[in-house]
């Protein structure tokens, strides 16, 4: 996830004398204009992947620091009360006397 910051800008002061000062800028940027579209699309589903895949590791090592693991055996919003059963429907074939 450290390869997809380009450029980071810090912006000082306060209403009419604002400016902004870039603390990072990535100048290896690749230019995308000479790879095929298909290739593109690819890149960026890829990195989107890599993205979530990062976020659902921080969030699993953030739960499993409290000490709440159980996820992997008792899925998150599982009551621990049993499910009501289904009531009977009324039968049309049965007579009616």
């Amino acid at each position: 996830m450290d390869k997809s910051v380009k450029r980071v800008t810090v912006i000082e002061g306060d209403r009419g004398k604002r400016h902004a000062t870039i603390v990072y800028d990535d100048q290896k940027d690749v230019d995308e204009s000479a790879t095929p579209p298909i290739e593109r699309a690819v890149r960026h589903v890829v990195h989107a992947a890599l993205i979530s895949a990062q976020v659902a590791y921080d969030t699993y090592m953030k739960r499993a620091a409290e000490g709440k693991t159980n996820w992997v055996f008792e899925p998150r919003g599982k009551d621990t009360e049993d499910e009501p059963e289904a009531t009977p429907s009324h039968n049309p074939d049965e007579s009616t006397g």
